[in-house]
């Protein structure tokens, strides 16, 4: 079908609700960071890996979203990023996408037993969250731009109670 069906519409329409829901996600992945680096003061590694891994991920979401994808509902969303950057051909440094993905990878397990606990995090492993994390809030604001100061403001989300849109 054609423009004529109303597809191309459609398309916009997602198209925006894609980038207002990364553009939240962006936001959160900011006030994450914020927790985590107060956890880092603190000395509470257990929590900066775990929030690391919560802001890492939140911003490679917000990546898929922007770049016109979606993502899976797993903690470790960089293997379907890595094949979003291959597939539209875009300029990311190789090296820097490998860095992201391993660390994505490790974090992800790091997630529950960091935690609950199960796991003794070192202030090395809490070095090496904080690192990761910024680099892709870094790599998320590159493309999407800082998000606005200021309490949060969703644009067009999903409501808790139903999934249905806003």
């Amino acid at each position: 079908l054609g423009p004529q069906a109303g597809r191309a519409a459609r398309r916009r329409d997602r198209d925006m609700t894609n980038t207002a829901r990364a553009k939240d996600l962006v936001w959160y992945a900011r006030e994450v960071l914020r927790e985590m680096r107060e956890a880092s003061e603190r000395g509470v590694w257990n929590g900066v890996v775990r929030r690391g891994q919560e802001a890492l991920e939140l911003s490679l979401k917000a990546l898929l979203l922007h770049l016109g994808g979606d993502y899976p509902r797993e903690h470790d969303v960089a293997p379907a990023f890595v094949r979003l950057v291959g597939g539209r051909g875009l300029a990311v440094d190789p090296d820097r996408l490998e860095r992201l993905a391993r660390a994505s990878a490790d974090l992800a397990r790091k997630r529950a037993p960091a935690l609950y606990a199960e796991i003794a995090c070192t202030a090395e492993h809490a070095r090496a969250a904080v690192a990761a994390a910024e680099d892709a809030f870094l790599l998320a604001t590159e493309h999407l731009g800082e998000p606005p100061p200021g309490p949060f403001r969703p644009g067009t989300t999903t409501t808790p109670e139903s999934g249905d849109q806003k």
